[in-house]
């Protein structure tokens, strides 16, 4: 499917716009965040984004984290940044929460953001723009996500800018971005697409019906030591009397998403402090033939936590 740049630019807003707002409550909390951010930044002497992204304060809303393993699954909240900045935002929502009555927010946040939101040549593209941010935030001795972050690299990728005039017109892309890197991330993007504008990330149509299971079927899930996404899936599935499935892909996406694990550039798997901390293992395999491969396991905390995810009753992120 082409589209005009026209038209990708009315998708992006639609497709890619939080299908949720932000309460009385939520836009208070929201507001003392953005203050202790402003604040955090003076005293530190850089920019309010390279504390935590207002897309980061939107999430710790969504998820309202209680520890530092929870905070750490917030959207780019990684260990380096929870370290410098982290403990006090947990504090003020911490605090918050004890006088207000959550959820601080209406509807739910477009199921599948980011990288889960991309196709696989969507995703294979995102992690080619992402291993250049980084390598341009190493050199410059910054954080990734403060060159450009995550839902920025999803915008490039559905409009797939290839001139200077559309690339400034990406929403997220900030002035200092586009005057140093924009055309190191232009000249990628016209090489893998072969100046050719296709879809690369998936509609409404495209995701399976929602899956959910009762506290009850809940209750009779086997946990073992390990599992794989697989194992998961299947075992899930067969709890549901609907006959609904869920894939691996499901579980996989939704884990990714969350930073948990990622494959570098020759297909190894590389399992994140946030993914040691979920509950995930990587292990190598030998298949049929002899070939080597890796795949990775979910220990019972994992697992558990993966069963929360579509119990009905319970709303997770």
């Amino acid at each position: 499917m082409l589209f005009s740049f026209g038209t990708g630019y009315n998708e992006i807003k639609e497709v890619l716009a939080m299908t949720f707002q932000l309460n009385a409550d939520g836009e208070l909390l929201l507001k003392q965040l953005k203050s202790l951010r402003s604040k955090m930044a003076d005293e530190a002497l850089v920019p309010v984004y390279f504390i935590f992204s207002n897309n980061s304060l939107l999430d710790m809303i969504i998820k309202l984290p209680k520890t530092k393993e929870e905070m750490l699954m917030v959207e780019r909240v990684g260990e380096k940044g929870y370290n410098r900045y982290g403990e006090p935002f947990l504090k003020l929502i911490n605090e918050f929460t004890k006088t207000h009555t959550p959820p601080f927010h209406e509807g739910k946040p477009f199921k599948k953001p980011y990288r889960s939101f991309l196709n696989k040549k969507g995703r294979e593209l995102f992690q080619g723009l992402s291993l250049i941010r980084e390598e341009i935030a190493k050199r410059n001795n910054m954080e990734p996500s403060a060159l450009i972050d995550d839902q920025t690299i999803t915008n490039l990728i559905v409009l797939l800018p290839f001139t200077r005039e559309e690339f400034i017109r990406i929403i997220g892309v900030r002035k200092d971005t586009r005057e140093l890197y924009m055309d190191v991330f232009l000249e990628f993007i016209c090489v893998f697409t072969n100046h050719q504008k296709e879809r690369y990330y998936h509609i409404a149509n495209d995701f399976p019906e929602e899956f959910f299971i009762s506290k009850n079927q809940a209750e009779r899930f086997v946990y073992k030591d390990y599992q794989t996404a697989s194992e998961i899936a299947k075992a899930l599935s067969e709890l549901n009397n609907a006959n609904k499935l869920i894939k691996a892909t499901d579980i996989t996406r939704r884990i990714k998403k969350y930073d948990c694990y990622y494959n570098d550039p020759f297909g190894h798997i590389i399992i994140t402090d946030a993914g040691y901390k979920f509950g995930l293992v990587k292990e190598e395999r030998t298949g049929k033939k002899g070939k080597h491969y890796e795949v990775v396991l979910y220990n019972k905390e994992a697992q558990k936590k993966i069963v929360n995810w579509f119990i009905k009753d319970i709303y997770k992120i």
